[in-house]
């Protein structure tokens, strides 16, 4: 091994069901955000994933609004005060 870390392919990958619990929507609104919205996913294994870090970068630059979910998001305390 050469001991690096934090490279892309380290980051894990959230599942569908990961994001729409940990934000408070369904499971279809996440791949409507993939498919539709710019957040960038891939597919493993015939579902959709996103990299961690990709997920945070999406948030922080506002992409899920009132106008990608009919739901309001639970977002972190710790992503709502940046």
């Amino acid at each position: 091994m050469s001991g690096m870390t934090g490279s892309p392919g380290d980051a894990p990958l959230l599942s569908t069901r990961q994001i729409a619990d940990r934000y408070g929507v369904h499971p279809r609104t996440v791949i409507r955000w993939i498919t539709s919205r710019g957040l960038a996913g891939q597919r493993v294994g015939g579902q959709w994933r996103v990299p961690q870090p990709v997920m945070d970068d999406w948030l922080t630059r506002g992409r899920m609004t009132a106008a990608t979910s009919t739901a309001a998001p639970a977002v972190p305390a710790a992503a709502a005060s940046r």
